[in-house]
């Protein structure tokens, strides 16, 4: 056993940089030298048990000296901080005892601990120390509050299970005449998704994980709580919407349910995952379901061929994703996002540059595997025939829930890993670059197309291209853009395409390919015409309907970052998407042919969704600035 002493520790930060405490005053030495001897027992821990050569010895010197360095850099700005902290130093509070981490004297007022302790302090620390640190703050009941904080998946997980072992058997009774088991296994999903629904509004944000042992491998905020929120409420429409849509499909029985429940649960797990590992094998979980999803109309060959096209792509994209993973584990010993955010912040000059080139190398991995997931180009190819092949519910989840995952995915590794890089600049030059092509490609090609679907699968990609244009900005304005783009985009999408499913043959028996098929659809249908039209204005950026503000607050944050010509190519590009949506537009209105379809009563769900959509894209501009003020404040609260 090695006794770790102050002298040793602060020799030991001079690999990680200069540390002259000559610039320092007495009170800011005092601070800094109590708050690494309240460190010591940790640091002694990790040398005994993993030895001095190891990432976990490594890492507990690291964080000890960054988040020292931030302690001191608070106390020359912070005027409420320095005054508690000379308070403290002025009543004499002695350094920390004993051989157990407990909570640093320094930081405590009142056996409470400050703002800037739980922020900085508690969500950094690794699992030994923060369960040492909880023994000593006297936390009751934490199994309690494990189970609240996972009451979502949770009961989702074990619904999952009990609807599918209930389907399962029940599709097996001879007795029965071996029925679908459609309809329950929809109900007991739309039941499960609302009662998630009603646990997820009442979870806690604070992040309980990283304080039970998990790590901090998982965790929670008010931004995470909208997203989720935001996922259900669009699972759960989706599940309604397919209620008539498997009735009137005999090729389709309960697995369909099944794998849209367990997407369901790979995301939510998803979204909250802070660890590499996690994050690929969530993903591809979800992968896995939406594979088998495209390939459900057996009696298609269309179908097939996308579900056996986007499995191999998405294979291949899953080995970059996984190539790049180990790679940075390789180099610094790490997978979880906090750890890696720590060790990534250092100064990487110190480094050699075969050790940065190797990081950007597997940082770049990554990020193409993240672009693949959100169909931009090059990694776009799959898109078209992915979407058009797959059932059109299957492609409504395709461009609502998987573009909000993958969105907060990547927000979640730029944020702590591609942001702290010295060569971010690289890395945000290929995203640039792909945003640009994504933009420009889906544009041109689009204008070429004749099938529906097909052209809203180029607009999925150019749509992409818009959606990571306020995630470019890194400021909380140009990400709170991309979130009320992206609401806004599944609002139209949710509109277009359930219209689109109540025209379609499990309805009215049409078959709905080319734009021709479109004829004179308000001589059927009126309602339903005018909405649709309202729905392809919005999504081209006409005001003042819901889309245009959608764009404006894209393009706003990313003149105000100085990205001009990204801003002025993605304005005179909208110009250019503008015209294969009101070519369509002009085939529904003025077109004319002898013969056209008198359509059936819509059913009333379908009904009131297309009702509501379209008020939300008509009435957005009666007060535009709300939504993106909400979903400020709630990123202000998560990340300040």
């Amino acid at each position: 056993m090695t006794n770790i002493t102050l002298e040793l520790v602060l020799e030991s930060f001079k690999t990680f940089g200069d540390l002259d405490f000559s610039q320092f005053t007495e009170q800011e030495y005092q601070i800094y030298t109590q708050f690494v001897t309240s460190m010591l027992p940790t640091i002694e821990h990790y040398h005994n048990i993993y030895g001095s050569n190891s990432h976990e010895f490594n890492f507990s010197l690291i964080f000890t000296r960054l988040t020292a360095d931030n302690l001191i850099t608070k106390f020359r700005t912070d005027q409420k901080f320095y005054n508690e902290c000379i308070d403290m130093l002025i009543y004499g509070i002695s350094p920390i005892e004993g051989t157990q981490l407990e909570t640093p004297a320094l930081l405590t007022k009142s056996n409470e601990l400050t703002s800037y302790y739980k922020e900085v302090f508690i969500s950094n620390l690794s699992s030994t120390n923060v369960i040492s640190l909880s023994s000593s703050l006297h936390l009751e009941n934490w199994w309690l509050k494990l189970l609240t904080f996972f009451s979502t998946e949770l009961f989702l997980f074990l619904c999952l299970f009990v609807i599918f072992g209930f389907s399962l058997i029940g599709s097996k009774l001879k007795s029965l005449n071996y029925p679908l088991m459609q309809l329950n296994t929809i109900l007991l999903s739309v039941f499960t998704l609302t009662i998630s629904l009603i646990l997820l509004i009442n979870s806690p944000t604070l992040n309980f994980t990283s304080t039970y042992g998990f790590e901090f491998h998982f965790s929670s905020s008010s931004f995470l709580i909208l997203m989720k929120f935001v996922f259900i409420l669009i699972m759960t429409i989706l599940f309604l919407l397919s209620l008539r849509y498997t009735l009137n499909s005999n090729k389709i029985s309960f697995e369909f349910s099944s794998l849209l429940l367990f997407s369901t649960l790979a995301t939510l797990m998803l979204l909250s995952c802070n660890d590499l590992i996690g994050i690929y094998l969530l993903i591809e979980l979800q992968s896995f379901c939406f594979y088998l999803l495209t390939g459900t109309k057996t009696n298609s060959n269309f179908s097939t061929e996308a579900g056996l096209k986007y499995f191999i792509l998405g294979s291949l994209s899953s080995g970059l994703l996984l190539f790049g993973i180990s790679l940075l584990y390789g180099f610094t010993g790490l997978t979880n996002l906090i750890e890696l955010n720590q060790f990534l912040s250092l100064n990487l000059n110190s480094y050699s540059y075969s050790l940065t080139s190797s990081l950007l190398l597997s940082l770049i991995l990554i990020l193409i595997s993240i672009l693949f997931k959100l169909g931009l180009v090059p990694y776009h190819m799959y898109v078209p025939d992915v979407y058009t092949g797959a059932p059109t519910l299957v492609t409504t989840l395709f461009l609502s829930t998987q573009k909000l995952t993958i969105l907060v995915v990547y927000l979640n590794l730029y944020n702590n890993i591609f942001i702290t890089l010295q060569s971010n600049s690289i890395l945000n030059t290929l995203v640039v670059l792909s945003v640009l092509s994504s933009i420009i490609v889906g544009s041109v090609t689009a204008l070429a197309q004749s099938k529906v679907k097909r052209l809203i699968a180029y607009s999925a990609i150019v749509n992409s291209g818009y959606l990571l244009i306020g995630a470019l900005t890194s400021t909380l304005d140009g990400i709170a853009s991309s979130i009320v783009f992206l609401i806004v985009y599944i609002v139209l999408i949710l509109n277009l395409l359930t219209i689109y499913l109540v025209l379609t043959k499990y309805y009215n028996n049409l078959k709905l390919n080319s734009f021709k098929d479109f004829t004179l659809l308000k001589k059927s249908n009126l309602a339903v015409s005018i909405s649709f039209a309202l729905v392809l204005f919005s999504i081209a950026g006409i005001p003042p309907l819901a889309g245009f503000y959608g764009k404006l607050f894209l393009f706003t944050s990313a003149v105000k970052e100085n990205f001009y010509a990204l801003a002025v190519l993605a304005i005179l590009f909208t110009v250019v998407t503008s015209y294969y949506y009101v070519r369509l537009i002009k085939v529904m209105f003025f077109e004319s042919e002898l013969n056209f379809t008198f359509l059936k009563t819509i059913p009333k769900f379908e009904s009131y969704l297309i009702s509501i959509c379209t008020i939300l894209n008509l009435t957005f501009f009666i007060s535009p600035k709300f939504l993106i003020s909400l979903v400020n404040l709630i990123l202000l609260h998560t990340y300040y």
